[in-house]
């Protein structure tokens, strides 16, 4: 099992009750965790936190774009061009 550190923020929301804000580092204990999966819209930035992630965490980066580019032997842009979305 593994343990995550979270430092709370010190500062309350407005809209934020009471109990769900801290001054103090919590701890949390999750469930073992092997992979994470970043999902979101071209360009968003999921191959750059993705790859600054794996780095922090030690952890093998896999870009789905890169693995089907190799696979396929064309770009993913060119993929879309030839035979859509």
């Amino acid at each position: 099992m593994a343990t995550v550190i979270l430092d709370l923020p010190a500062t309350e929301a407005p809209d934020m009750p009471k109990s769900a804000t801290s001054t103090r580092t919590s701890a949390l204990a999750l469930p073992q965790i092997d992979r994470i999966v970043l999902t979101g819209f071209m360009g968003s930035g999921k191959s750059t936190v993705g790859a600054l992630l794996a780095q922090q965490l030690g952890w093998r980066f896999l870009d789905l774009d890169a693995e089907i580019e190799r696979h396929d032997g064309r770009t993913v842009a060119r993929i879309f061009a030839e035979s859509g979305e």
